[in-house]
């Protein structure tokens, strides 16, 4: 220790230039872990969503769910009664609307069985956390069979049309190749109308462990939560989706 404060002394009366020895602090904690290090709030690790849309208090659910509950059995058992009564009956399921009644009635079971049970097991169990991938599948349900509801509408909207303005015509015009090409053209178009909502939707980064204010996971609620650019989505919702109901 005495030879290295004496080395400095000795060199400054030879005319040396004086070694200086400095103590090197330790490295930083936020270079070893990396500087583009994400941090938890950064929607790139979400895992599910949280739903604010109905009472958290329990006295309250227990009142809401037998309520959503009987309106659901009511829904599922009146549309599928109407479905198996045209299948059942060979004069009515050769008509052309009773044709696409008994489809719209299975679109009308789809869409409602696609947020009832969601609404019903937040109900009876008090969680409210919903998976991200059962979130955008559900949003893509949901998109699916409400457009496919407002073709069908469509469909059945030309089948009295012609029906009206056609009578004579009308069975060779509506003929079975026909109604069946109708009903597939708008199963077909639903799904890719819901398929790009939600690869658009899917695209965009959300903020950790988001809170949706609603009851399941609806898109324009999942694009108000979105933190990246959502331009795309609404000018598609616009666009596409004013085409779909309005056209």
């Amino acid at each position: 220790m005495f030879k290295r404060l004496r080395r400095p002394l000795e060199a400054k009366r030879s005319g040396a230039k004086p070694i200086l020895f400095t103590l090197s602090a330790a490295p930083d904690r936020a270079t070893e872990t990396g500087a583009g290090s994400m941090g938890p709030g950064n929607g790139t690790g979400v895992s599910e969503f949280v739903l604010l849309g109905l009472a958290s208090h329990p006295a309250t659910r227990r009142l809401l769910f037998p309520f959503f509950l009987g309106v659901y059995l009511a829904t599922l058992l009146g549309n599928l009664l109407v479905t198996l009564l045209i299948r059942r009956d060979p004069r009515l399921r050769r008509t052309p609307m009773y044709f696409f009644l008994a489809h719209l009635s299975l679109a009308d079971v789809g869409f409602t069985s696609t947020v009832a049970p969601t609404a019903l097991g937040t109900l009876a169990s008090g969680s409210r956390a919903v998976p991200y991938a059962a979130c955008l599948a559900q949003n893509y349900v949901f998109i699916a069979f409400g457009v496919l509801e407002n073709f069908l509408l469509a469909v059945m909207a030309y089948d009295r049309y012609l029906a009206v303005c056609h009578p004579l015509r009308y069975t060779l015009m509506m003929s079975p190749g026909r109604r069946w090409g109708l009903v597939g053209a708008s199963w077909g178009l639903a799904q890719l109308h819901a398929l790009l909502h939600t690869l658009l939707l899917a695209r965009l980064p959300f903020p950790a462990r988001p809170r949706l204010r609603h009851f399941f996971c609806d898109l324009r609620h999942l694009l108000a939560l979105a933190a990246g650019d959502t331009r795309p989505n609404h000018a598609t919702v616009v666009a596409e989706g004013g085409l779909a109901v309005l056209g």
